[in-house]
């Protein structure tokens, strides 16, 4: 989510480095059920897994997971 004022100049861009060698930035987000609905499942399976096994610790602000290891980071965002 950004601003609107820079979502007016806002474009699709690729960048070399990312976790999967491609990163596509973009300000739309989709409306497809079917991608939303895998987008679900996908948090789902990762915060009952606690991303890797860890404890979900509550904070003031909600939750988080520490020292969760970076192919689960990987695996989640790809």
């Amino acid at each position: 989510i950004t601003a609107a004022n820079k979502m007016r100049s806002g474009q699709e861009v690729t960048v070399e480095q990312s976790f999967s060698g491609r990163l596509r930035e973009s300000y739309i987000v989709s409306t497809d059920p079917d991608v939303n609905a895998r987008n679900l499942a996908l948090i789902g399976d990762h915060w009952r897994s606690g991303f890797g096994g860890r404890p979900e610790e509550s904070t003031e602000k909600g939750v988080i997971f520490r020292d969760v290891p970076v192919e689960v980071i990987d695996d989640f965002l790809t």
